[in-house]
This record gives structure tokens, C-alpha cells and sequence, in this order.
């Protein structure tokens, strides 16, 4: 299906391109024309300096010392611990979703220690197997994402990104999941950002179709009423894409900035809505709406609501302490009580870590209490 040509001469783009093309056409084949610059790149950006030396016997060429920190240390540990439970999973036949976790944590460990590509390739190649076989479809999304992310930041292999792009389209789309399809928004902002700036071409990549599939699906989830978290997350993203394409265009964006407004007020009350990342966003591109009202006013909203959220999370989080000190002095009945007045503030996102623990004390005093199933 596919023709490679290898030269180690330079050949111009144009050149290259229309030679393709010819042959392409005549022969009805893909053909690919590879040159030094190819060469050097996957050498180079690939960290692939010590297999090139060895391979070809280049042995005036200097290899890179690397001085490891003790954070890379921790982590290649922490690699070869889970290296070590994959092989013994897969000897003990227990192949299931604990694998895939496993499998995506090497992957994205050797991606952090900056391994060759070959390995780092390799082992998300690994997670995403086992992930299409034995994973969840949240696992399966994860590990083709985690991928793509990979290939767009790690190896600046924009073309393999654009094709990985579209399988993690294919895996979100019907998905009941907002996170899923936050996922793909986070590479579409790099597909978009491409697109922009001429790294790639709109029409090659089909940005316009991709940018499509993305809002409709966002849109289909914003009708869930019945999940109004989610329908509102929906909506934020679906602004949020409209504003990027705007202004890049250099269109006004001030209706735009009304309805996140309105995103912010109704975030009021919702458990699952994340705010902070939002509030986070609008306050980084504050410079290029400089001088908007309508932006002042979206700034104002943030303001009121956020303070609202976090005098609702301090007395939560001393309540929390507060519960916890009764469950040491044996008071059960009272530590759930004032537990329970700590649950309803708790529940955002930038409090999910809090939550836990409430729910978990929750558990040792219904534990202590022998009410076993409250307690679970």
C-alpha cells in the first residue's frame, strides 16, 4: 500500500512533492519520499544520536551525558516496579483493567524520562492493545489520547498526530462522558493551533470536518438536562472552541463572553462542574480582550462566584478537621453529623480530593458503629 524512498541527499519540497504526485497517480501507490532532512530530524528531535553512532560505526561521534535527578530516578523506579507487575500479570493470566492502567502508567513514565521513541512508541503501543481488548472505553480513549498528546509535544510529528487525532474522534463520539470529549477538545486546540500558524493544511487534515464532529458532539450532550453538570461542562467547551475561532479570525467575540457569563452564574450549586479551569482560561487571555466591557463584566461574575465557592470550601475543609477529631475521641454519631454538613460544600471539582476524605471518614465511623453496610 505504501512505497518508501530513502536518500541521504536534500530534496526541495516542491520537488519532492510533485514527484509523489506523479507517481502516486501512475502507479496507484503511496509513495513517500524520505531525505537528509527526514533523516536528521528522526536522528535528532528522536534523541536517536546513540543507535545512529552504533549502527553505523560512527564512533568520533560524542554521545549526550546525561545526569539524572532524583526525580527521573524515582521514576524509572517506579517504571521498573510496574514493568515487573505487567510480566507478572501477564504470566498469571490476569489480563484486565488493572493491566491497562499499569500498561498507559509505563508508557507515560518512559515518555516522562525521555526514553527513545522506539520504547515510548512501543509501550503506548502496548497500552493501547491491551486497552482495545481487556479496557473500558474511558481506558481505550485514554491511552489513544495520551498518545496523540505524545506525538504532538513529545515528537512534534504533526502528520502521525493528525492520524491519531481521528481515532480518538472515532472512540469519543456517541460517549455519555464529558471528560471524553474534553479530551479531544485539548487536541483540537492543538490541531487547531497548527492549522493557524501553517504547520499544517486545513484541507489535509480536514480541520473543518474534525471541528464540526467535535461541536455537534458537544452540542448533543448540552440537550442532557437530566445531567446538567455535564450539559453545562458541554456548552463551556462548545463556547469556549467558538471564541478561539473567533478570535483568531479577528472577529468580535462580545456575545460570546455573555453566554459564558451566564455559564458562570448557573455553575452555582452543580457538584460536577469544574470552575477552576474555566476561571483559570478566561484570566490568561485577558490581555487579548483588553478594553472589552463585556469581558469586565464576565471578570466581575468570576469574582463573586469564586468567592462564594471558596468561603463555602474553608468552613467545609474545618468542618472536615472537625469531624475527624471527633472519630479519634470515639464520638461516631457526631463525627457523621458534622461529616454530613461538610459533603454538599465539597462536592467541586477543585475540592475532589476533600471529598474523598469526607466520604472515607464517613465509612470509619458507620465502621465503628458495626453499621457495616453504611459503612461500605
Amino acid at each position: 500500500t505504501k512505497a518508501f524512498f530513502v536518500t541521504n541527499q536534500t530534496v526541495p519540497d516542491r520537488k519532492r512533492a510533485e514527484v509523489e504526485d506523479v507517481l502516486r497517480n501512475e502507479h496507484n501507490i503511496d509513495v513517500r519520499i524520505l531525505d537528509r532532512t527526514w533523516i536528521l530530524d528522526r536522528v535528532f528531535k528522536g534523541k536517536n544520536e546513540a543507535l545512529a553512532a552504533e549502527e553505523l560505526g560512527l564512533t568520533a561521534l560524542s554521545r549526550r551525558a546525561v545526569i539524572k535527578g532524583p526525580l527521573d530516578v524515582k521514576r524509572e523506579e517506579e517504571l521498573n516496579e510496574i514493568e515487573e507487575r505487567i510480566r507478572e500479570s501477564v504470566q498469571l493470566g490476569r489480563i484486565n483493567s488493572s493491566l491497562v492502567d499499569d500498561a498507559l502508567d509505563a508508557a507515560d513514565l518512559a515518555r516522562n524520562i525521555e526514553r527513545p521513541r522506539t520504547e515510548v512508541e512501543g509501550r503506548y503501543s502496548r497500552a493501547i492493545q491491551i486497552a482495545g481488548k481487556h479496557g473500558t472505553l474511558r481506558q481505550k480513549i485514554e491511552a489513544s489520547y495520551q498518545w496523540a498528546w505524545t506525538l504532538y509535544f513529545w515528537f512534534e510529528d504533526y502528520d502521525a498526530f493528525v492520524e491519531q487525532y481521528t481515532i480518538v474522534e472515532k472512540l469519543a463520539l456517541g460517549s455519555r462522558n464529558v471528560y471524553d470529549l474534553e479530551r479531544l477538545t485539548s487536541l483540537w486546540y492543538c490541531l487547531h493551533a497548527s492549522v493557524r500558524y501553517g504547520i499544517l493544511d486545513a484541507q489535509l487534515t480536514t480541520y473543518e470536518t474534525h471541528t464540526e464532529i467535535l461541536s455537534s458532539e458537544l452540542q448533543r450532550l448540552q440537550k442532557e438536562k437530566d445531567r446538567p453538570s455535564t450539559a453545562l461542562q458541554a456548552e463551556t467547551l462548545f463556547l469556549k472552541i467558538q471564541m478561539t475561532r473567533r478570535i483568531a479570525a479577528e472577529k468580535p467575540v462580545d456575545d460570546l463572553l455573555r453566554f459564558l457569563q451566564d455559564v458562570v452564574l448557573r455553575s452555582k450549586g452543580l457538584v460536577g462542574y469544574p470552575l477552576e479551569p474555566l476561571v483559570e482560561i478566561l484570566t490568561e487571555i485577558g490581555p487579548v480582550l483588553e478594553g472589552s466591557i463585556e469581558y469586565d463584566k464576565l471578570f466581575e461574575t468570576i469574582v463573586e462566584v469564586t468567592s462564594a465557592r471558596d468561603g463555602e470550601v474553608r468552613a467545609a475543609r474545618m468542618l472536615l478537621i472537625r469531624g475527624k477529631q471527633q472519630i479519634l475521641q470515639d464520638r461516631n454519631v457526631e463525627a457523621i453529623a458534622t461529616l454530613g454538613r461538610a459533603l454538599q460544600p465539597l462536592y467541586k471539582y477543585e475540592t475532589r480530593y476533600d471529598i474523598v476524605q469526607a466520604l472515607y471518614l464517613c465509612s470509619c465511623a458507620y465502621d465503628e458503629m458495626g453499621l457495616l453496610w453504611a459503612a461500605r
